[in-house]
């Protein structure tokens, strides 16, 4: 009898061992990634690229508005909220490998310029992403192998592997000041099934570690902002049912609707489309008043903010130059203040204002975007188009 509890005590202490051992590698991976602050000037620049959604001979308008949008903002961190590749890539690719060298050389694409420009960055996936045939857990590889690559989320597959927190310190170092959650909203979940909802699951994996965050930061809720690819439900008690007729209308399952002024601001070109299920995910987040904003992508025209119960809903257009979009094409910058980090500030930047107005950057914009063939072939200027394709 002694003997066998003796083993139980050494079967206890072994796994004990075991379980701070890998406590401490996982501290150690933490800590391997960039550590985020409010600079020296109290302030936290975060830019927002929505489905960037090109192929591995990405549109070099898009390469180069990305770029000069660095230069110019500068931002402390990128986040790409899904999209990042277009879905089906690797359809006439053949081998797998094949298939794998496109999307590597897609995602190699978006996120060497940030690496050489020392830039941290930030993925959750879209619904598109994983329609290539490359798994999320191979994409997550490639993107890690940038020393600048913060988050994705090893220990709890059952939320989505893109849904992760990033903390940020404030300038000092001394304390967590803010928290960025970024949340799977769409793709195939590790049985393979198809879903666009955020799950039950990541809905508690939140309210969990909100309160671990609270606790941590003396009982005051820790601001932040949540990014994701699909819009939640909700973005519709945003918008005005209309009549047909009514200027500026858009339509979405035959319904009518405009932004409502007296709740939001900025440009509705097409009808939102939103989570297939509502867990309840924007109720959790209005309940505590934590979280600034929800950020989305998706609607890749779309670009405006609106508040709902105390919590703001914004919408970022689309970069991609291969798939569909509009003169909103660019990036959202959001600057938050150690001050007071419960505002934000938050501005587009289209194409235009990034790159300027000059002939080639008109021309360029012409040849490259995806809905301006008609235009492209009214001109007749194909030769044009090896400047820019």
């Amino acid at each position: 009898m002694k003997n066998g509890f003796k083993k139980i005590l050494c079967a206890l202490l072994a796994l004990t061992l075991l379980a701070s051992s890998c406590a401490a590698l996982m501290a150690q991976a933490r800590e391997a990634e960039p550590v985020l602050k409010f600079g020296d000037d109290g302030k936290f620049t975060i830019m927002h690229v929505a489905d960037p959604q090109d192929n591995e001979n990405p549109r070099k308008a898009m390469l180069e508005m990305l770029a000069a949008a660095y230069d110019k903002v500068q931002p402390d961190l990128v986040v790409f909220t899904g999209d990042n590749i277009l879905g089906k890539i690797g359809d006439s690719a053949g081998t797998y490998a094949r298939k794998y060298a496109r999307v590597e050389a897609a995602l190699d694409a978006i996120i060497a310029p940030l690496a050489q420009r020392n830039i941290p960055f930030a993925v959750t996936f879209g619904n598109h992403d994983d329609q290539c045939g490359i798994s999320k857990l191979e994409q997550i590889k490639i993107y890690r192998r940038y020393a600048n690559c913060i988050g994705f989320n090893d220990t709890n597959p059952s939320i989505g592997r893109s849904t992760f927190n990033i903390p940020i310190l404030s300038s000092d170092g001394s304390r967590t000041a803010y928290n960025i959650w970024m949340m799977e909203s769409a793709g195939k979940d590790e049985s393979g099934a198809y879903f666009e909802y955020i799950s039950p699951a990541a809905i508690e994996w939140y309210r969990q570690t909100r309160a671990l965050l609270q606790a941590h930061n003396g009982g005051q809720p820790v601001n932040s902002l949540m990014f994701q690819h699909i819009p939640v439900p909700e973005t519709y008690e945003l918008l005005t049912k209309v009549q047909k007729t009514t200027p500026g209308a858009v339509e979405k399952d035959g319904a009518y609707y405009v932004l409502n002024t007296a709740l939001a601001r900025g440009s509705l070109c097409e009808g939102p489309c939103v989570t297939q299920a509502n867990f309840g995910q924007f109720d959790a987040v209005a309940a505590r008043g934590d979280v600034s904003a929800l950020v989305f992508g998706h609607d890749h025209v779309n670009s405006f903010t609106g508040t709902l119960r105390g919590v703001d809903l914004v919408q970022t257009p689309g970069a991609s130059f291969r798939s569909y979009g509009n003169q909103n094409r660019g990036v959202r910058v959001f600057v938050i203040d150690e001050k007071d980090t419960s505002a934000y500030q938050t501005y587009t930047l289209d194409f235009f204002d990034i790159m300027g107005t000059s002939l080639r950057t008109k021309l360029m914009f012409i040849f490259t975007a995806d809905e301006k063939i008609p235009l492209r072939i009214a001109v007749c200027l194909f030769p044009l188009t090896m400047l820019f394709i």
